[in-house]
């Protein structure tokens, strides 16, 4: 994982994967990289809820065995069907974020359904488009639509738990301690005038985890 693909995504989403996310995937293999990398980062893959489950089931082919996360939608899947399946994922109220992995290329027409959904909803809707130089106009339409999109699982997970570690360290700044006896704001760092010395740095290094950087 490379810096700028994780400042790149933290710049457009904001939001964490706090529950966990859904998968939508069209190919088998796929879906099952992808969910290995996200759990072994701590992201979980929650069970759809049986509305959701039910809903899959009317739109996805007979021989698309899988009906819960993650969803194996097939390769053949019409672009129409392919935009209900999202919606459908990003409707369960059980997930907060959906991530499609796509094979192949699939064009702009799927790019284009992927940035109408995510446009759509208050969720993150993430992309991982495998295929190599094949994907580059779907790739250039999401990035254009701030959609978030990446070229291997592993990257995607990387990120998406880096997302959430960003998240809880705000958090954890929004309630912390005093420093050195006195309160250390936000508001005070951003806006203060000079520099800050180097035993606040220093302590708020360690209290975002990177205390072995700082001694």
């Amino acid at each position: 994982m490379t810096s700028p693909e994780v400042a790149g995504y933290l710049s457009r989403e904001r939001r964490a994967c706090g529950r966990g996310v859904a998968v939508a995937a069209t190919s088998g293999g796929a879906s099952i990289m992808t969910a290995d990398q996200l759990e072994a980062r701590g992201i979980a893959l929650p069970r759809l809820a049986a509305r959701t489950v039910e809903i899959l089931g009317r739109l996805l082919p007979d021989y698309a065995r899988t009906r819960d996360n993650p969803v194996d939608v097939t390769a053949g899947m019409s672009e129409e069907l392919f935009a209900r399946v999202l919606e459908t994922l990003v409707a369960d109220p059980g997930a907060d974020a959906v991530v499609t992995v796509v094979t192949g290329a699939r064009g702009v027409e799927r790019a284009q359904n992927v940035s109408r959904v995510a446009r759509a909803t208050g969720k993150p809707v993430v992309a991982c488009w495998l295929g190599g130089s094949l994907t580059e106009e779907g790739l250039r339409l999401l990035d254009a639509q701030a959609v978030p999109c990446f070229r291997n699982p592993r990257t995607l997970a990387l990120t998406l738990a880096a997302a959430r570690d960003f998240a809880s360290a705000r958090a954890a700044w929004r309630t912390r301690r005093p420093i050195g006896g006195r309160a250390v704001r936000g508001r005070a760092v951003v806006e203060g005038r000079g520099v800050l010395p180097y035993a606040t740095l220093a302590a708020l290094a360690r209290r975002a985890g990177w205390a072995s950087r700082w001694r």
